[in-house]
């Protein structure tokens, strides 16, 4: 290595120990630093892992794009939602030809007895296509097949993890066990994997021929084509099919209905059918709440630079004698420069080791108040490229600390000298007051 190279090497780490030791004798401002970036960076680092993981990262059913859902409403009556009939949903199978599959879902609550204590399970109750449209294997027995949907066929239930595990205690020796619900016998043949279901989560599913109220809306719908119009409607498009395709073939059918049965159809309702993709329709309650939880974070992480920026810049203020003497010293431009940036690269390491830990602490409280909104909160977690978004502003903020102290590192000698520790102002302090007003 060169003369030049050595003492380049040399002056560097005269800095990082002068650095050190005037860190060590400034333990608050060194903590708060340390500690205020680290709250933005881990509240920033939590908030981005959400938005991945639930309005980002595809849904994790194969060929997720397909799946498009099949909604009904009357807009003009204030009605975004009126669900579709099971009589709707025969019309929809056989006039379709845009899907592979379409598919039903409706929830209820029953009691399902086991050894006679009584247990209130919210019920998925599903056509027996349902999981082979989601492509959703069971971990353990079978799902439905098409005989469990024929009127008269045995009851059986498939379980939910999350209850299989609480209630069962993930005893994969299940399968078999007969179950009482409805006053009938239910047999359970299938355990799913924790996995995102959509449209919601539930305990337990049956399929259609065990649901007595769904029997029920079977003998009214030739009477009532809105019988039991509690069905949230899915299905599959074949391949190839363009989903704007299949919303134009929805939107002609749902004319077909208003045409046909201007009674149940009532113009001044505004009837009309559309189409939305699945992971759109999962998440569409969560986005606006996060994309402001979005905002709110991003605001506090600026704020906690500006914080610490102050901080760091009001320290350099209070040093100008100090710096003014080692400028009389004979010290270069470049070693009053160093002596900053060796401080933000000193700090620099607390601030990834504290963000995550912000995160992880805030992660799991995000998870339970954003699964209020979406099923896809059970997935979670911080993916390495938001651990590697949160390197990248740790070093941002790191050039921040050390960009806003070298902004002051021309000095005046003999004024600030004269002026003692209390030394620097001007531009400095207008500098300084400009942070304050930017944070409030």
């Amino acid at each position: 290595m060169s003369t030049a190279g050595l003492n380049r090497l040399e002056e560097a780490r005269r800095a990082l120990r002068y650095a050190w030791r005037g860190l060590i004798k400034s333990p608050w401002f060194t903590g708060v630093a340390v500690l205020t970036l680290g709250l933005g960076i881990g509240v920033n680092t939590a908030i981005f892992s959400v938005i991945d993981s639930v309005l980002i990262s595809p849904l994790p059913y194969d060929d997720a794009g397909r799946l498009v859902l099949i909604r009904q409403s009357a807009p003009l009556a204030g009605q975004p939602d009126v669900g579709v009939s099971i009589r709707e949903l025969y019309d929809y199978r056989e006039r379709l030809t845009s899907f592979d599959e379409i598919v039903e879902f409706h929830q209820m609550s029953f009691d399902l007895l086991r050894r006679g204590d009584p247990d209130r399970v919210a019920t998925g109750v599903v056509s027996h296509n349902f999981f082979d449209a989601l492509s959703i294997k069971p971990l353990h027995g079978r799902t439905f097949v098409e005989a469990d949907d024929a009127a008269g066929a045995e009851a059986v239930l498939v379980l939910g993890h999350a209850y299989w595990q609480n209630r069962f205690g993930g005893d994969p020796g299940v399968i078999g066990q007969v179950l009482e619900m409805n006053d009938r016998p239910h047999t359970i043949v299938g355990v799913l994997p924790a996995v995102a279901l959509y449209p919601n989560e539930v305990d337990v599913f049956m399929p259609t021929s065990a649901c007595p109220f769904r029997a029920a809306g079977v003998l009214q719908m030739e009477s009532n084509r809105r019988a039991f119009s509690l069905l949230r409607v899915f299905g599959k498009l074949k391949d190839g099919v363009d989903p704007a395709t299949a919303a134009a073939e929805v939107a002609a059918v749902g004319r077909d209905f208003a045409s046909q049965f201007p009674d149940v159809y009532r113009p001044e309702g505004g009837f009309r059918a559309d189409t939305l993709g699945v992971q759109e329709a999962l998440t569409q309650n969560a986005r606006p709440m996060l994309l402001v939880l979005l905002g709110i974070t991003a605001l506090v992480l600026l704020l906690a630079c500006a914080n610490v920026g102050n901080l760091t810049l009001a320290r350099t203020l209070q040093r100008a004698h100090e710096r003014a003497t080692r400028a009389a010293l004979g010290a270069g431009r470049m070693s009053l420069l160093a002596q900053p940036l060796a401080e933000s690269v000193l700090v620099a390491p607390g601030r990834p080791a504290v963000g995550p830990a912000f995160a992880w602490a805030t992660l799991g409280l995000l998870a339970t108040f954003v699964g209020r909104f979406t099923s896809r909160a059970g997935g979670i977690g911080i993916a390495w490229p938001v651990l590697a978004f949160t390197m990248g502003i740790t070093l941002l903020a790191g050039a921040l600390l050390g960009v806003l102290p070298a902004l002051g590192a021309r000095v005046d000698v003999a004024g600030a000298i004269k002026a003692g520790s209390k030394g620097g102002g001007g531009p400095r302090r207008l500098l300084q007051h400009a942070l304050v007003a930017g944070q409030v």
